[in-house]
């Protein structure tokens, strides 16, 4: 649109600096390398041609652009389609942006980088957008025409996110922007997302109930692909295994809490948990007999009445296994752990269905699905 003003308001090449590469960039205030990357790229659709012209000041030609026959029609078009009368008018005036891409090309980066961190989390463009990034100002304009342009822009960010270094700084003030906040799972997902995972770590360890319990499955994604490579973290490794056991990947769980040190008891108790779960029962019960010679913090009870019952369940001891399950919610429920309460029903209702009381597995499954919803809201 920069190219578009220049030859209808400017009687053709007049100011033919302004059509340069720094011209445009000065007018625009973009970088050279993102005004050199557009250009190109609309060359090679057909779009723009340059041309060599004497400039003022400098003793060489340098190459001056101009639009096609085409680029004109596009141009025109995308106007009439996407703005108002009074839009049309402003963009002919000034060296605006009404198409999709052009609103996006002039864009300076930190209004590009929020509008992709508000554009990756779903956020509406209204105050919110203000709060991003304390160290960025970001002002949304009141005035109709602008107003339309952005809300054009926040639509058309996502062919910038394709950029992987766009991509993580906007993760970066997402997670900066949710450890303003209380929303624990946002603040770790994008924490993981920039790659920042010792805080996601410390994270974990102050917030390990409320981030089990969003039931977020993106989340659970991000988690355990983000602990295989994450090193002396424990608590992001406890957390992932704690999803791999949940979803029944013994293996997974497996791998991941062997990567974490060796005092770790979550992390023993986890690879005890899914040796049983992988048949390994004998050395299970090896794990498990050093955490009660070793001795636990009471919140971990839950876990270990958890696989004691496994291991009874695998020489068909249905009565012991229901015991120790007894037990495990009983200390689940009066902490309030949402995650263990619902990893101890679930095997609750498999043992119910060991017995074939298939009614009373329905109804633990009703009250597992009750405790989510309720957990949702």
């Amino acid at each position: 649109m920069h190219i578009l003003e220049t030859l209808q308001g400017n009687g053709g090449r007049k100011d033919t600096y302004r059509l340069t590469q720094y011209g445009i960039s000065e007018s625009l205030a973009l970088s050279r390398a993102h005004v050199a990357i557009e250009l190109e790229r609309g060359t090679s659709r057909g779009m723009f041609y340059s041309e060599r012209a004497r400039i003022r000041g400098i003793e060489r030609d340098v190459k001056v652009y101009l639009l096609t026959d085409n680029g004109m029609k596009t141009a025109s078009e995308l106007i009439n389609r996407r703005g108002t009368r009074r839009l049309i008018q402003e963009a002919l005036r000034t060296p605006g942006a009404v198409s999709v891409s052009e609103v996006t090309a002039r864009m300076e980066q930190k209004d590009l980088l929020i509008l992709c961190a508000l554009r990756i989390a779903g956020m509406p463009l209204n105050k919110r957008a203000l709060e991003i990034d304390r160290k960025i100002p970001f002002t949304i304009p009141s005035d109709p025409a602008s107003l339309s342009l952005m809300d054009m822009a926040y639509e058309a960010v996502d062919s910038h996110l394709q950029d992987e270094s766009i991509r993580k700084f906007a993760y970066g003030l997402l997670a900066d922007y949710f450890l303003r906040t209380d929303d624990y799972c946002s603040r770790m997902k994008y924490l993981l997302l920039s790659g920042r995972l010792s805080e996601a770590d410390r994270t974990v360890a102050f917030h390990s109930r409320e981030i089990e319990a969003c039931g977020d499955a993106e989340l659970r994604r991000i988690v355990i692909e983000s602990a295989r490579s994450a090193d002396k973290c424990d608590g992001l490794l406890v957390l992932a295994s704690r999803y791999c056991i949940s979803e029944g990947d013994w293996q997974c769980a497996l791998e991941l809490s062997r990567s974490c040190g060796s005092e770790c008891t979550e992390a023993l108790l986890l690879y005890a948990e899914s040796c049983v779960m992988g048949g390994r029962i004998s050395e299970g019960k090896r794990a498990l007999d050093r955490l009660r010679r070793d001795g636990m913090p009471p919140r971990n009870l839950s876990s270990l009445h958890r696989i004691s019952a496994r291991i009874a369940l695998s020489y068909g001891g249905v009565q012991e296994a229901e015991y120790e399950l007894g037990e495990a919610l009983h200390v689940s429920t009066a902490s309030a752990d949402v995650h263990e309460t619902m990893m101890n029903y679930s095997l609750l209702a498999v043992v119910a269905r060991q017995k074939e009381d298939y009614r009373e597995a329905a109804r633990i499954e009703a009250k597992m699905r009750s405790l989510a919803n309720m957990n949702k809201g």
